[in-house]
């Protein structure tokens, strides 16, 4: 900085080796007025607060679920939050599902020994930008060969709208 426009330095040492340097120009500082800048501020303050906000209700969240294994009620009413089933949920994301559902990490969890035998709670499992949610399997049937008397109608109403389209062609 004592160097003038068109100046050379002499041997400037710094923790990157020697250099000798060339002043080609000086820009002075811009500063903004605080009434231009003062969105941006107040914006990226906002941004701040949610994150720690978001931080402290992930950590009631992951609490409230770890400490009451067998329900996820005292975490729902803790954080006011609601509480959604789903019957018949594969191990892997059905086509156009939302939220929990559609993520293979929450699944994963969901399937795990601790939730499926011992009907426990799964932990906070982070399923989207600042989004966390838990299950708990209340009745897991594994999957096994239906009976043909369960399916024959379905399976003989198959067949006949295939053999109809083969016609048909």
């Amino acid at each position: 900085f004592a160097l003038k426009k068109g100046e050379i330095s002499g041997v400037v040492e710094t923790e990157f080796g020697y250099h000798i340097i060339h002043l080609t120009d000086i820009k002075p500082v811009v500063v903004s007025p605080f009434e231009q800048v003062r969105a941006t501020i107040e914006n990226e303050v906002r941004a701040q607060q949610a994150t720690q906000e978001f931080a402290k209700a992930a950590e009631a969240f992951t609490d409230a679920v770890y400490q009451t294994p067998d329900s996820l009620k005292p975490a729902a009413d803790k954080l006011k939050l609601t509480i959604q089933t789903a019957s018949n949920v594969a191990r892997t994301p059905a086509p156009g599902a939302k939220g929990p559902l559609a993520s293979r990490n929450f699944l994963s969890a969901l399937f795990a020994s601790d939730s499926l035998e011992r009907k426990q709670n799964t932990e906070a499992i982070e399923i989207g930008t600042n989004q966390l949610a838990a299950g708990r399997v209340t009745q897991y049937t594994a999957a096994h060969p239906v009976p043909l008397a369960e399916v024959k109608d379905k399976i003989r109403a198959q067949i006949v709208t295939e053999r109809a389209a083969v016609l048909a062609k």
